[in-house]
């Protein structure tokens, strides 16, 4: 298994990431938005929780209908900086 994390800021909208280990992987709050999107009409099986003031994705569980597939995703430590 795989396990990537990283620490993401958006300024006026810029993604400004600080990986925690090496990996290629940059993955928004919108990008979380299109795997529940993809999740919901493509996979066997998906688990979703919510933020529950901003509603946006904070755990995916995803199960694809091939042996080995799964794949988790989780937000974490969530702030709006003003």
């Amino acid at each position: 298994m795989l396990t990537f994390s990283s620490n993401v800021l958006v300024v006026d909208g810029v993604a400004l990431f600080e990986h925690e280990n090496q990996h290629g992987s940059e993955i928004t709050i919108d990008e979380i938005f299109k795997i529940a999107r993809k999740g919901l009409t493509r996979a066997a099986s998906i688990q979703l929780k919510y933020e529950p003031i901003h509603f946006f994705p904070t755990s995916i569980k995803v199960d694809w209908d091939i042996h080995d597939d799964e794949c988790f995703y989780y937000v974490s430590n969530f702030k709006v900086i003003e």
